[in-house]
């Protein structure tokens, strides 16, 4: 079994560092910086660090843009056994956006560096170990009606053959308030998984700092496993 890498502060710090030292000339406008956590008693979870900054005389939903992405995560299927996948992930993407006044659209493409350790070892994984690999992300939202609105994320890592998407049905509490249900679909050729919850997300416990939480059940196939978990994200705009 390959094994992950020990990542501890000062690893982290120096890709962030890297990350955020993009030259003046290539970035201007503003950047928007995601963080999140999501998991529960059980081995899946799901953690990351994002930033997305546009290119040159470009903005934020209206024109080129990079996007960086640092995560890591843990999910459990079944073969003849139970197999514990954990995977530390980093992608670079360059992607194009648009947006009106009752829509936005983004779509990106990619290299994701990953490293997968899986306990016990499964020989028929190709995920396990280092790899990278070429990702291509999609993702969108538009008004439905008054107060209602709709938004998708659906990306698929080439090589892995691995894929994940998202909706989420929001409705407006207030102007920057939402809450509503979300359906996750994800996998790869070694398991599927699908995760139903409820979300609400805009909360502002800093100026400019938006937080969101959700609560979801997830239903592994192959598996008699129903897994609750928690998340919180962090949205800030800079």
């Amino acid at each position: 079994m390959k094994h992950l890498p020990l990542i501890g502060p000062a690893t982290v710090m120096a890709i962030w560092l890297g990350l955020f030292a993009t030259p003046s000339s290539v970035v201007a406008g503003e950047k928007l910086f995601l963080t999140g956590i999501e998991g529960g008693k059980s081995d899946n979870f799901y953690t990351f660090l994002g930033l997305v900054a546009p290119l040159g005389d470009n903005n934020l939903g209206d024109g080129w843009v990079q996007k960086y992405w640092l995560d890591y995560l843990g999910y459990t299927y079944n073969t003849d056994q139970r197999i514990t996948a954990k995977a530390v992930g980093v992608e670079a993407m360059l992607g194009y956006q648009t947006s009106g006044p009752t829509f936005w659209a983004g779509v990106f493409t990619g290299l994701r560096y990953n490293n997968t350790s899986l306990e016990p070892d499964d020989p028929g994984n190709e995920t396990n170990g280092e790899h990278i690999w070429l990702k291509t992300q999609f993702e969108g939202g538009t008004n439905l009606a008054e107060n209602w609105k709709t938004t998708g994320i659906a990306s698929y890592t080439f090589g892995a053959k691995s894929y994940w998407l998202r909706t989420r049905l929001k409705y407006s509490l207030s102007k920057d308030l939402f809450t509503g249900p979300e359906a996750v679909l994800m996998g790869d050729p070694n398991y599927q998984a699908w995760q139903l919850g409820w979300f609400v997300t805009g909360f502002e416990p800093l100026p400019g700092l938006k937080l969101g939480v959700k609560a979801s059940a997830r239903i592994t196939e192959g598996t008699d496993d129903v897994d609750g978990l928690v998340g919180i994200e962090l949205v800030k705009v800079f």
